[in-house]
C-alpha cells in the first residue's frame, strides 16, 4: 500500500468512511430544511384570526374584527414599512386572510405608503416584516378574549 493509500485508509477510520466536508454537506443541508420548513407555515383558517394581537415588547396592538375591519394602536411607521419615524401612530383599515401565510390588511387613506402584510405563523401569534426574507419588525400575540 502506498504511502497516499494509508493515509486515506487511516483518515477513513477515524471519521468512519465520510469525510468531513461530506459530513457538514448533511449538516447543513439539514439546516437549510429545518429553515425552510419553519418559513412554510400554511394558511391559518380565518375563522380563527378576529381577535387582539398584542405585542408584549411595546403594547402595540392590531385587532382584527369578525366584520373585516381592522385597527392598529401604538404601531410605529418603521414597523411596518421597515423606514420613516419610530413613534407609534394608529391607523384603521379593511383586512382579509390570503391563500398564503398573511392576512391582507388595506389601510383607508393610504397611510403609511399603503397595504400591509401581517403574517401569521400559527392561529394566535402574527409579525411583521416590512422585508419578507428580512427580520420581524414586530411580534403580536392573540390575547384572550375578555
Amino acid at each position: 500500500m502506498n504511502v497516499r493509500a494509508a493515509m486515506k485508509s487511516e483518515a477513513g477510520m477515524r471519521t468512519g468512511g465520510k469525510s468531513a466536508a461530506s459530513r457538514w454537506g448533511l449538516v447543513g443541508g439539514l439546516i437549510a430544511a429545518v429553515v425552510a420548513l419553519a418559513g412554510c407555515t400554511g394558511p391559518i383558517d380565518s375563522a380563527e384570526l378576529p381577535g387582539t394581537y398584542r405585542s408584549d415588547r411595546t403594547g402595540g396592538a392590531i385587532v382584527l374584527a369578525a366584520d373585516g375591519t381592522f385597527s392598529a394602536t401604538d404601531i410605529s411607521e418603521r414597523q411596518v414599512t421597515g423606514a420613516g419615524s419610530a413613534d407609534p401612530v394608529d391607523f384603521s383599515g379593511r383586512w382579509s386572510a390570503t391563500q398564503s401565510n398573511f392576512v391582507y390588511l388595506e389601510v383607508e387613506g393610504g397611510e403609511l405608503g399603503g397595504d400591509i402584510q401581517l403574517y401569521t405563523s400559527a392561529p394566535k401569534t402574527a409579525f411583521l416584516s416590512p422585508d419578507p426574507e428580512g427580520p420581524t419588525t414586530l411580534e403580536l400575540r392573540k390575547t384572550a378574549a375578555k
